[in-house]
């Protein structure tokens, strides 16, 4: 397990316990370090140097030395590698060093216990040098640990605060755009009323001709379709006289026969049907998003059906479904009165013509 900021569930042994608790609070840190790092395994690159550097020491004193391992010289060479593992690797990295320092001066070079000296003054003078390369070790690798712990600290705090910057950076940019979306919506409402007022000067007219193109201005200021259609019926079927921005491969059918699922529910049951609906959804198919009946006010036939089959998602809310359904209502009344003057101008035509061939046939 690890104490300190990366603590696990698992708890220490007794002696780890008992020193960690026991020990003053400064020296608590560096003791649960201590027993931490005592069972992470130091780094592969970090062994080699230091078993590099205690080889190399150890040739040169055997080729050019004393061949007594530097007991002579003082400070002692060995602090090299103590000091320098400590300092750069850490706590248990440094103590590594000096474990292989002391077995490197010691084996089969053990001082020779003099008369004069008990056996604890030996022990005492040959342990004297491995001592103070431990404490020198602990000291510097555990300040070593702490600064590398608080680097790591202030790493996950600058990445966090990375992340949040992007994310806030990321919201902002979104928030741009809906605020952007929402300038040009308001824009085009304003315009809106202009354009709705010069399409209906267009759509009450006595022409189908130009009652359709003013149907394609209308909804094109009211509802901004990519593409739409409108479909007038012809006998019992529904045949497309009006399609824009259709592709040349569409999918989309130019004509609705009376069997189908959505001639049935536009114009007998006069649905106005909505893909944001899943029943609609299932009627619509793949045919568009919006569709309507287009109905004469005056005798309530159905002359058409309005089709919308793809707008801006944004665009497609409660506003413009209502949008929808008025446009239907008074496109389908414009239209069947454009259809009866028409229908009366053909009439008064062929009459005329039938009083002028009698006139001619008298003597």
């Amino acid at each position: 397990m690890k104490f300190g900021r990366h603590q696990t569930a698992s708890r220490p042994n007794g002696l780890e316990w008992s020193l960690a608790t026991a020990a003053p609070k400064p020296w608590r840190v560096w003791v649960q370090k201590l027993t931490a790092g005592a069972r992470a395994t130091p780094g592969s690159g970090a062994l080699l140097e230091i078993a590099g550097f205690l080889l190399l020491a150890l040739a040169v004193d055997s080729v050019w030395g004393m061949h007594d391992r530097y007991t002579h010289v003082t400070p002692h060479p060995f602090w090299i590698v103590v000091i320098v593992a400590s300092s750069y690797y850490g706590s248990k990295e440094g103590l590594v060093a000096v474990l292989l320092s002391a077995l490197a001066l010691l084996i089969g070079n053990l001082p020779p216990q003099q008369l004069s000296e008990d056996t604890n003054s030996w022990l005492l003078r040959v342990a004297a040098l491995p001592l103070q390369w431990c404490l020198a070790a602990l000291v510097l690798g555990l300040l070593r640990d702490t600064v590398r712990d608080q680097y790591n600290a202030v790493s996950e705090e600058l990445a966090s605060a990375q992340e949040q910057l992007q994310t806030i950076t990321a919201a902002y940019e979104r928030l741009l755009a809906a605020k952007e979306h929402l300038e040009a919506r308001v824009v085009s409402q304003q315009n809106t009323v202009p354009a709705l007022y010069r399409a209906s000067r267009v759509i009450e007219r006595n022409s189908v001709g130009e009652v359709l193109q003013g149907v394609l201005e209308m909804t094109r200021s009211i509802l901004r379709p990519a593409k739409m259609s409108l479909f007038l019926m012809n006998d019992k079927c529904l045949e497309a006289c009006v399609c824009e921005g259709w592709e040349a491969n569409a999918h989309y059918d130019r004509e609705l026969e009376s069997g189908s699922p959505l001639f049935q529910a536009v114009v007998d049951a006069r649905r106005y049907l909505v893909v944001t609906d899943p029943n609609s959804e299932a009627l619509l198919g793949e045919q568009g998003m919006l569709a309507g009946p287009l109905v004469n006010a005056h005798n309530g036939v159905v002359v058409g059906m309005l089709k919308i089959e793809f707008m801006a998602f944004l665009d497609l809310n409660l506003a413009s479904v209502q949008n929808f359904r008025t446009l239907c209502a008074w496109v389908g009344t414009a239209l069947a009165q454009a259809q009866h003057v028409e229908d009366l101008g053909s009439r008064e035509a062929l009459a005329k013509s039938g009083c002028t061939t009698q006139s001619g046939q008298q003597p």
